[in-house]
């Protein structure tokens, strides 16, 4: 049971982790990431789709998304082993 528990958490940790780096570069070497959201009516920001999950304005932003995707993700992995 408890190496079920492990296992369930690792995804979710590891991408709040990979998304917290990425912010954590933009903070500290004073980039911005704008450009890698989603725009409405833009066929050439499609690729926004899958960057914008890796984009927050500051680091409250992060934190509020992080809870959530943790608890969800972990229970994902958790009662639905399939995936």
């Amino acid at each position: 049971e408890k190496n079920k528990i492990i296992n369930a958490v690792f995804y979710p940790i590891m991408f709040v982790l990979i998304i917290g780096l990425v912010h954590l570069i933009q903070f500290v070497f004073s980039l911005d990431f704008y450009w890698l959201g989603i725009y409405p009516q833009k066929f050439s920001a499609i690729g926004g789709v899958v960057t914008s999950v890796f984009v927050h304005g500051n680091f409250n932003h992060l934190f509020n998304n992080a809870i959530p995707l943790l608890i969800l993700g972990s229970a994902l992995f958790y009662f639905y082993k399939p995936i």
